[in-house]
């Protein structure tokens, strides 16, 4: 499975090499033209890659909500309100507070 990206890095090396031998217009054209070849290589590779991720990220969230789903299926009705309750008495106090802040600099 790995032996393309082997390859790949091992062309790209002799490449390197022959590139700084070079004087040849030919030649430098030839190993060019190579390692744009190598490039599309790649670029598929990378596209191939964006899909898996894309796959597995679309796999992450399905999981995630049938596990969100399953969760809320346990969860009574009527426990919502009371888990509720303290959240909401936290917040009118701190209405409160803000409103006598208010009704102390006015006097």
């Amino acid at each position: 499975m790995f032996a393309t990206f082997t390859a790949i890095f091992e062309a790209l090396d002799a490449i390197e090499k022959e590139l700084s031998d070079s004087n040849t217009p030919k030649k430098r054209e030839k190993l060019i033209e190579t390692l744009l070849s190598l490039r599309r290589t790649m670029d598929k590779c990378v596209q191939y890659w964006l899909k898996f991720e894309e796959r597995c990220r679309i796999r992450c969230l399905l999981d995630s909500l049938k596990i969100l789903t399953a969760t809320s299926m346990h969860l009574s009705r009527s426990t919502w309100p009371l888990q509720a309750l303290p959240a909401k008495r936290a917040l009118m106090s701190c209405r409160r507070r803000k409103r006598t802040k208010k009704l102390r600099l006015v006097k």
